[in-house]
């Protein structure tokens, strides 16, 4: 299989690709899919939620409650489009093999 080779062959219909690793190779790729997924997830939700509090603060910025809640949206609208746009420019220039290897 190489960089050229489509995942689906058919449309619906998966290509029959040999599995060569064990059961538990399996197993923990999953799961460390699933913590890298989970943590990222933590990370962002603490961040989004700390940042308004943060911002009004007298201590820091000392911002009003509508500027802190307009760089709140802008966060979470901005890594919302910036993952997509990533991930293609990725896939494009990267290919799939080296964009698995080396990104989330």
């Amino acid at each position: 299989m190489s960089e050229l080779t489509p995942l689906i062959l058919r449309p619906g219909i998966p290509s029959s690709i040999e599995e060569k690793r064990e059961p538990y190779q399996q197993k923990l790729a999953l799961y460390l899919v699933l913590a890298s997924v989970l943590f990222e997830r933590i990370a962002f939700h603490t961040l989004g939620d700390n940042l308004v509090p943060t911002l009004q603060s007298n201590q820091t910025l000392g911002w009003d409650s509508d500027h802190g809640a307009s760089v709140s949206l802008i966060f979470s609208g901005t890594r919302y489009v910036s993952s997509l746009c990533f991930a293609a420019l990725c896939d494009a220039k990267l290919g799939r093999t080296v964009t698995i290897t080396i990104g989330r």
